[in-house]
C-alpha cells in the first residue's frame, strides 16, 4: 500500500474498504506541480490564454457547499481553465488499465463542458518519438506519451449533471494526425488495441498516468462558456478516491490545521 501525504482535509478514509474522500481547496492549487497531488496549468509561467479556477457558488449533490468554477471566452486571454490531478494523487505507478472507472459533476451554460484528458508518461524506448511504421509505440507528445481525451457536449441547462467513463467517447488527436479520432468507449480502451480514423492504432493499457486534467475551453479557442466542476470520483481496482472541490477552507481555520496534515492511503494496483 502506498501512503500519500496529501496537503488537504481528509473527510473519511476507511482502510478496510480502501476508500478515501478528500476536500481540495482553491488554495491547494497555488503550488501545484508534478510533485504535488493537485494543481492547474496556471502554475506554469510560460502558459498563455489560461486562467486558474475560481470559486463556484453551488455544489454537486453530496459534495459540500461550493465547487471550482471558470468562465472562458475564445476571443479573450481567458481561453481555457483546468484542474489537474497529478499521478501522485492516485497511487504508485497507476496505469490506464488500473483506472477502471471515473465520474465527475459539471454545471455549465454555453457551448462547452468540462472535458477530461488523461496524459501518460513519456518512455525512453528505442526510436523515441512516434512513427506509425517504424515506432508505433513511441511518444506522441512533447512531454507525454499519450493524451486520451473526451469532449462532452454541454447540457447548457445550468443544472448539475454527472458524467462518467461509460457515457463518454474518447480519442487521441495526435494518433489521428491532429484531429479528433474515431471515438472509443472506455471499455474498448480498457480491452486492448484501439484504432484511429486514419488507421493508426495503440494499446494504452500499460502506460503510466502522468496527470489527469479537467478542462473548460481550449488554448486554440473553443467557444464561450461558464461552468462549475465538482465531485470527481476515481475507481482503481478496489480503491475509490472521491474529490470534493471547495472554494475556501471553512472557519475556524485553527481547528483544521492538524487535520490538514493527515494522510490518505490510496492503494496502487497493477493487473
Amino acid at each position: 500500500m502506498k501512503v500519500l501525504a496529501l496537503p488537504v482535509l481528509i473527510l473519511a478514509c476507511a482502510a478496510s474498504a480502501q476508500a478515501a474522500s478528500v476536500n481540495v481547496y482553491l488554495a491547494d492549487l497555488a503550488v501545484g506541480g508534478p510533485g504535488t497531488p493537485f494543481g492547474t496549468e496556471a502554475n506554469d509561467p510560460t502558459t498563455t490564454g489560461h486562467v486558474g479556477p475560481s470559486a463556484g457558488a453551488s455544489a454537486a449533490p453530496g459534495f459540500g457547499s461550493s465547487s471550482f468554477s471558470a468562465s472562458v471566452n475564445t476571443t479573450t486571454n481567458n481561453k481555457y481553465s483546468n484542474f489537474r490531478v497529478n499521478g501522485s494523487a492516485l497511487g504508485s505507478a497507476i496505469t490506464v488499465a488500473d483506472l477502471d472507472n471515473f465520474s465527475y459533476w459539471t454545471n455549465t451554460s454555453g457551448q462547452l463542458d468540462w472535458r477530461i484528458s488523461i496524459y501518460t508518461k513519456r518512455t525512453a524506448i528505442p526510436g523515441g518519438n512516434y512513427n506509425a511504421i517504424t515506432n508505433p509505440d513511441g511518444n506522441l507528445g512533447s512531454f507525454y506519451k499519450s493524451r486520451i481525451q473526451a469532449f462532452p457536449t454541454s447540457d447548457n441547462n445550468s443544472l448539475w449533471n454527472q458524467l462518467s467513463a461509460g457515457g463518454l467517447s474518447f480519442g487521441e488527436t495526435n494518433l489521428n494526425g491532429g484531429s479528433q479520432s474515431t471515438p472509443w468507449s472506455w471499455e474498448a480502451v480498457q480491452a486492448g488495441t484501439v484504432a484511429a480514423a486514419n488507421g493508426n492504432f495503440r494499446d494504452f493499457r500499460t502506460e503510466e498516468i502522468l496527470f489527469i486534467d479537467f478542462t473548460l475551453g481550449a488554448n486554440s479557442g473553443g467557444g464561450i462558456s461558464q461552468g462549475d466542476l465538482d465531485g470527481i470520483v476515481f475507481n482503481i481496482g478496489s480503491t475509490t478516491l472521491s474529490l470534493n472541490l471547495e472554494a475556501v477552507i471553512p472557519l475556524p481555520a485553527s481547528s483544521l490545521m492538524g487535520l490538514g496534515l493527515l494522510s490518505a492511503g490510496i492503494l496502487g494496483r497493477r493487473r
